[in-house]
């Protein structure tokens, strides 16, 4: 009688490992039915992540007053400002857009993400292009070395506490798209970063801004796109 058990009980672990997955167009039902369906609120862990998001936000501000803050240089100061409330009005806007619609459970649209992540390189581009055309004397706001790896890399520095900031809200919640998803947290973490090196660089010149400044925003959506699957891929708890 034991052996039949035991038998019994092989039979059935083999049983439970070996139902396979669901088809493709089985998924993609499932999801769209899941999408339809509205997500119950949980305000606790809505706080929760927005205060992780803060606490991100205040940190990279933190490191950006630590290296020195707002340098205007030789740059007009109508310069400076209008590109910290054009950057900065692009990272409120794409922050805005990761935020999923109201009752969703699968997290914001795929279209819309993909459009986080080619907008903020692209947009970052054409207001780097205006400002060169609206302010000319920013031709002049170069040097014989305007280092623009240094600017590249506290770009990523300040970057770096808001992008983990994303990470660590949403680890192991993602249930669609990882990657794009991923590759979204980089170029808004990006932005941000873009925004706090562009305050605090003297330099003006187009090629210094694209490399420096802009660069970081598509490097760092690659990388986080590259590094979401185990991170952010949801797992039950």
């Amino acid at each position: 009688m034991s052996d039949l058990n035991d038998s019994h009980g092989a039979r059935g672990d083999t049983a439970k490992f070996s139902v396979p997955l669901p088809n493709p167009a089985l998924r993609a039902a499932l999801f769209a039915k899941i999408a339809a369906e509205p997500a119950p609120v949980r305000p606790t862990q809505r706080r929760w992540d927005a205060a992780i998001r803060l606490g991100g936000f205040l940190a990279s501000l933190a490191i950006f007053l630590i290296v020195g803050g707002v340098s205007v240089g030789e740059r007009p100061a109508g310069y400076v400002a209008a590109m910290a409330v054009a950057w900065g009005a692009l990272f409120l806007l794409l922050s805005r857009l990761l935020v999923p619609p109201p009752g969703s459970a699968l997290g914001p649209r795929r279209a819309t993400l993909a459009a986080i992540v080619l907008g903020a390189p692209l947009a970052l581009t054409v207001l780097v292009v205006l400002g060169r055309v609206l302010w000319p004397a920013t031709a002049t706001c170069d040097g014989p070395n305007n280092h623009s790896d240094r600017c590249f890399f506290y770009s990523c520095l300040f970057s770096a506490p808001i992008l983990l900031a994303f990470v660590v809200a949403r680890r192991g919640t993602v249930m669609r798209d990882v990657a794009l998803h991923g590759a979204a947290f980089g170029a808004i973490a990006g932005c941000f970063g873009a925004l706090l090196i562009t305050l605090r660089c003297v330099y003006a010149v187009v090629p210094h801004l694209l490399v420096g400044h802009v660069a970081p925003v598509i490097l760092l959506g690659v990388v986080v796109a590259l590094l979401a699957e185990p991170i952010l891929r949801f797992r039950e708890r």
